[in-house]
């Protein structure tokens, strides 16, 4: 499930989780989603790693 909302100003904290499976293979889309958000984390110098 995505949820968003309108971000006021570009002061705002944003928290991003993604949980995904312990076991077997995640759908292609979700992978492909969650290597699109690591990297972006990256670019703008958040910690993505717990």
């Amino acid at each position: 499930m995505l949820t968003h909302r309108p971000v006021a100003d570009d002061k705002t904290r944003v928290l991003l989780m993604l949980r995904r499976r312990r076991a077997g293979s995640a759908p292609r889309a979700a992978r492909e989603l969650h290597e699109a958000l690591v990297c972006r984390a990256r670019e703008l110098g958040a910690r993505t790693e717990p």
